[in-house]
């Protein structure tokens, strides 16, 4: 399972936790 998976998971898992993983997967890239 690569970590876009995981994302994903978790967004629809929990949409406040989803939102969170993807904005600090932002802040990482840049």
């Amino acid at each position: 399972m690569t970590f876009d998976d995981n994302i994903i998971i978790r967004y629809e898992n929990n949409e406040v936790i989803g939102i969170f993983i993807l904005n600090a997967s932002k802040k990482r890239l840049k």
